[in-house]
């Protein structure tokens, strides 16, 4: 029996409107997601074809709309999909589902359509590998691959206006094959008794079981044509994932090449620098037709240091931002390399001073980025230790059960490691062996010095004394980038106390003197007066904490703690003045390790802004942890110049109003 002729096919299926969990839980994502994605699957194809190195092919053309496989039925079901989400919600439809509608409208009124075609030189697509593209959670990857799950195609739907993608392959024994996959939403054709689905598939026919007849001569089909004899003519097999209604992932077009490259080179760097992928990457619409970016073992370095002040790339990033990227990077080319055994399999160390002053370890499977917030090696567990960065590269090839155990616990954007998804067997054992790893490097690094105890951010650090007020002098400041305080420093950045933008005075406390001189507005508070009592320097932990340390000089009673803005200043200088004392709130306090009571906890308009640390003796030292939070006009900074604020307190009545 000839087989019929191919097109977008929607089976019956259940109701799901224009913003279906599976596809809405992409949507937001970042280009760097997408591309990630993308390539990681045309890694493994290529592993699993035994190639040496894969290699990727990013092309953005135009083509006419109507040449769209498909796009006749397309156009159909859309219309029938509007008309019945509109009727099922009383004629008026959802913010996000009337987005989706309108960019589907504009897409197929457009006789143009952007094309990104994604080609490499992998296994190519049989029936059982397109299947497996085509369902949810369905994968034929074997353990030597970095990809776990089957739903990950799902990530690039929403960079198709369209939400429609179009697969191609060709096998080593010459098999060719195409299908496609389009999201829409669920519909009612004619007097059908039930829904169509929102999913359409491009196949020659439904079988059973839930499998598709697919199509295998795609002669009729030029699109089609076009992506195979681009892939024989330059890898004789592979496949060519296409994305009609291209949106450039939300971003400027012109930005296409650098978005493509920053995300492949930040994730990939330990691939690409061993050979074991390239990119090529051609704009024609933006960019020189002939055109052609490389990114392979020779370019990587040039396209890494070149990124990291392109702005776009910096808003957009997801994983490893351009500078976290480089660094990363100068790590694994030029830091220590070991390799060590643990119970569960071996796995490559990359050890290296930290040029930011903030210990990380970057955890890599199969060349592709993972986390860098790995079970067991959080930063809070190096504290003694001199700051770091260490790559871990983890390989099927050595990584033993090790390797299986991670790769069983990544989330399907493989961008976390949650233990408790293992059986309690497995998640033990790999939790002995990350121990393992832990306690290595602790042994391969050296001890934290005080005197070398340098913050990495604008971070400011202060000594103060509030024993003596209502009386506010010039506040003694170190301003940069500090190691410890000492006595004498000055700063040409201080505000004149008398000045009207001193409104309250308040006390070490929080309890108002009452001294209202302008607006009355509370959050305009003098700051207590300083001294050289305390030591202390600071760094951060992670996103808005701190580990700070302090030495105490001479015996002090009832001593306090608090976060200060200092002058609305951010890393950029670009916000000054705009409030004279502003403690940060503060949260899940630590001292020594321990939880802190409430007792201890200082306020401000209701607020934890400070912490008592007790009674100090001469030469007592302290570590205090702190997570912080910055509101009202400073809730907008992303990096905030802090001062941290030691004094002697008093025993002043808490101000909670």
């Amino acid at each position: 029996m000839p087989q019929k002729s191919p097109n977008l096919l929607f089976g019956p299926g259940g109701n799901s409107g224009f913003t279906p969990a599976g596809i809405s839980g992409f949507a937001k994502l970042s280009p760097a997601v997408v591309v990630r994605e993308l390539v990681q699957n045309s890694l493994d194809a290529a592993r699993a074809a035994d190639r040496t190195t894969a290699k990727v092919h990013f092309r953005i053309s135009k083509i006419l709309t109507e040449r769209i496989p498909g796009i006749e039925e397309y156009r159909s079901a859309f219309e029938q999909a509007e008309k019945t989400q509109r009727e099922f919600s009383k004629g008026r439809l959802a913010q996000n589902a009337k987005t989706t509608v309108s960019k589907i409208n504009d897409a197929l009124t457009n006789p143009e359509s952007v094309m990104l075609t994604v080609f490499d030189n992998g296994i190519g697509l049989d029936e059982g590998r397109m299947h497996a593209l085509l369902s949810d959670g369905v994968s034929v990857k074997d353990e030597s691959e970095t990809g776990t799950y089957g739903n990950g195609h799902s990530t690039a739907i929403p960079a198709s206006d369209l939400r429609y993608l179009l697969y191609a392959g060709i096998t080593e024994d010459r098999q060719r094959i195409v299908s496609g996959h389009a999201v829409i939403a669920s519909h009612q054709v004619g007097e059908e008794l039930h829904l169509r689905s929102g999913d359409g598939y491009f196949i020659a026919d439904f079988s059973q079981g839930g499998h598709f007849e697919y199509c295998h001569d795609p002669s009729q089909f030029e699109l089609f044509s076009d992506s195979l004899e681009y892939i024989e003519s330059n890898f004789k097999h592979g496949s060519a994932v296409l994305i009609p209604a291209f949106n450039y992932f939300r971003e400027e077009e012109k930005s296409f090449c650098d978005l493509v490259k920053h995300a492949a080179a930040a994730n990939f760097f330990v691939a690409i620098d061993e050979g074991q992928l390239e990119l090529s990457i051609q704009d024609g619409l933006n960019c020189d037709a002939n055109e052609t970016s490389i990114l392979n073992k020779d370019s990587l370095y040039e396209a890494l240091d070149t990124l990291k002040e392109n702005t776009i790339i910096k808003r957009s990033s997801t994983f490893l931002n351009p500078q976290r990227a480089f660094d990363a990077y100068e790590t694994y080319r030029l830091g220590e390399r070991h390799q060590i055994s643990t119970r569960e399999g071996k796995i490559d160390i990359f050890l290296k001073d930290s040029s930011s002053g903030i210990v990380r370890c970057d955890l890599f499977r199969n060349g592709m980025w993972i986390t860098d917030k790995i079970p067991r090696l959080n930063r809070r567990n190096f504290t003694s230790r001199e700051p770091f960065q260490a790559i871990l590269s983890l390989t099927a090839s050595i990584g033993g059960s090790l390797h299986n155990y991670i790769r069983a616990a990544e989330s399907p954007l493989h961008d976390e490691i949650v233990l408790k998804s293992l059986s309690s067997k497995d998640s033990r054992a790999c939790g002995k062996a990350l121990t393992e790893i832990r306690e290595w490097i602790l042994s391969n690094t050296d001890e934290l010095k005080t005197e070398s105890f340098q913050p990495p951010d604008f971070l400011n650090i202060d000594v103060a004394d509030a024993s003596e007020y209502p009386g506010v002098k010039s506040p003694s400041i170190f301003w940069g980038e500090p190691t410890l305080v000492g006595a004498g420093s000055t700063s040409q950045n201080q505000r004149d106390p008398k000045s009207d933008d001193h409104v309250t005075e308040i006390g070490p406390s929080g309890q108002s003197n009452g001294s209202v001189t302008k607006g009355g507005n509370r959050r305009d508070r003098a700051r207590p007066t300083l001294s050289q009592d305390f030591l202390a320097a600071s760094r951060p932990l992670g996103d808005n904490r701190l580990c700070i340390s302090i030495k105490c000089s001479k015996d002090s009673s009832s001593a306090e703690l608090r976060l200060l803005v200092h002058e609305a200043f951010d890393g950029t200088c670009r916000r000054q003045g705009l409030d004279p004392y502003s403690p940060a709130i503060l949260s899940n306090i630590k001292i020594g390790g321990n939880d802190v009571s409430k007792a201890a906890f200082r306020y401000i308009d209701g607020n934890i802004v400070g912490v008592s640390l007790g009674n100090l003796k001469s030469g007592d030292e302290r570590d205090i942890e702190v997570s912080y939070h910055l509101t009202r006009d400073f809730g907008d900074i992303p990096n905030p110049s802090l001062r941290v604020e030691i004094f002697r307190g008093s025993d002043a009545v808490d101000d909670k109003t």
